[in-house]
């Protein structure tokens, strides 16, 4: 299987090949669940700084659907919306501050400040500094502290959803298109009730991720 980064297109192997000889479906997962199923599987072969950059796009992405969600069901003209995302849409800082306050209006308190948590492993520094070490300065994160991170973010992404949404998918909430089309084992799940723990959703991706192929 491939998945082809932008476009969300896979193609199917001779072990997964679809009855009607079709080799090209749309995936229906968003675009931050796949950054952090293509992190994790950067981590499992060998490759720490491309997973440590995937992991955290994905978190950037993350908050991008939820900026979209609650603004959703705040009733925001999705016209407004576009026009309003298209200011901030390349400041990473500005996005992150939409989030918090988001948060803040539909919780009536703020959310944890993933940015703060430290890396333990070796460095002991701040998510915020780690990533920029990496993804500006060069550095080449360990092996260790590659897992620190994506096991830290996992948890706050999935706990972020079931905090917000308990009792619904994120997607029944989700301010766009219902996408649908071909769901393949992901790590993250839109719904709590559906979501395992870190350690049994990373066991079950090792055990089939030879029917999926990443393109960069």
């Amino acid at each position: 299987m491939k998945i082809l980064s932008n476009n969300k297109i896979y193609e199917l192997t001779d072990d997964f090949k679809l009855k009607d000889g079709d080799d090209e479906r749309q995936l229906a997962h968003e675009k931050f669940q796949l950054l952090f199923q293509y992190g994790v599987l950067a981590y499992l072969d060998g490759y720490y700084r491309e997973s440590v950059s995937s992991i955290m796009a994905s978190l950037e992405r993350f908050f991008e659907v939820i900026i979209q969600t609650i603004s959703g069901e705040f009733k925001i003209d999705k016209s407004d919306f576009t026009k309003t995302w298209g200011i901030v849409k390349k400041q990473s800082e500005r996005q992150v501050g939409a989030y918090f306050f988001l948060y803040l209006l539909k919780m009536k308190h703020g959310p944890k400040d993933i940015y703060a948590e430290k890396i333990q492993t070796t460095t002991k520094k701040t998510i915020s500094h780690f990533r920029n070490e990496v993804i500006h300065n060069g550095y080449f994160p360990t092996k260790e502290e590659t897992f620190e991170l994506i096991k830290i973010i996992f948890e706050y992404i999935t706990t972020t959803i079931k905090e917000l949404y308990p009792e619904k998918t994120l997607r029944e909430n989700l301010y766009k298109e219902i996408k649908k089309g071909l769901s393949i084992n992901i790590m993250i799940e839109l719904s709590s009730e559906k979501q395992k723990d870190f350690e049994t959703s990373l066991k079950s991706l090792i055990n089939t991720r030879h029917l999926i192929h990443l393109n960069g």
